[in-house]
């Protein structure tokens, strides 16, 4: 891969490094920062794995179905973003005040938020390492973070609400708009699909080395690019609808200013 994907990375790391201290020094976290904060705290991770195995990929070819996987997991955030984004672009095409639009955003991170941790309470109750006191300590704690989300009738066997699942069904999705903001969702679902059938084990998970080489990191080319939008629209969204003060700001104009110089989209 050319350098300047192993310079994407770096830039990536960097940016989300410092974003992440900027938005922790926020008090208090809004649910918009913790959403943000979750997704950008990924984005540090992934770029920092990245760059180990990217520059190994020219000669061991198979590290690019590892440079996929890792990938995936930052479209299927950037799907949730763009959820995010087109709430915003609706709501002010219908000439809605900047207080109803970071309302209704919220609101949707609650949703994002809240399925993230039923996952993780199910995560909790198989894990064979804890004790079955502490299960049900760790599963009242983390529900109770999400008190709209859950009906705790049950505390340790809590259920999300009618309205809080599924958070992003395809019909919403295929709904997204066709505004600017939004005109890189068809190569993100593309990429979510294609690295979906890596990740499950399938027929196909055999075949997609038929793909020549070339043309699989020509792919991965512009997944890394979309992620230096990705991290851009994050801090957008916590700095637009969150509590997160100034010190963002120009974090957020830097990165634009390298995506418009070093990108072709």
């Amino acid at each position: 891969m050319e350098n300047l994907q192993t310079q994407h990375l770096h830039k990536l790391f960097q940016t989300a490094s410092i974003a992440e201290i900027v938005i922790l020094d926020t008090n208090p976290l809004s649910v918009v920062d913790r959403f943000a904060f979750g997704a950008i705290e990924k984005v540090k991770k992934i770029s920092h794995g990245m760059m180990f195995v990217q520059p190994s990929v020219d000669e061991v070819e198979n590290l690019e179905f590892t440079m996929g996987t890792l990938l995936r997991s930052l479209m299927m955030d950037d799907i949730q973003l763009l959820a995010l984004i087109n709430i915003e672009v609706k709501l002010r095409e219908e000439s809605k005040t900047k207080e109803q639009i970071t309302y209704e955003i919220s609101e949707k991170c609650y949703k994002f938020l809240a399925d993230g941790t039923m996952k993780l309470i199910k995560n909790i109750k198989n894990n064979p390492e804890l004790t079955l006191r502490q299960k049900n300590e760790l599963t009242i704690k983390f529900a109770n973070m999400f008190p709209k989300a859950f009906d705790m009738t049950d505390e340790i066997n809590p259920k999300l609400r009618s309205g809080y699942g599924p958070i992003l069904t395809t019909n919403e999705y295929n709904a997204l708009g066709v505004h600017d903001s939004l005109v890189r969702k068809d190569h993100v679902f593309e990429a979510f699909s294609r690295y979906s059938m890596y990740d499950h084990l399938s027929f196909w998970t055999g075949q997609m080395p038929g793909i020549s080489i070339e043309t699989r990191m020509n792919r991965i080319k512009t997944e890394i690019i979309i992620c230096l939008f990705h991290m851009r629209d994050l801090m957008l969204l916590s700095y637009n609808h969150g509590e997160t003060n100034e010190k963002l700001l120009p974090i957020i104009e830097e990165l634009n200013t390298y995506i418009q110089i070093t990108t072709p989209i």
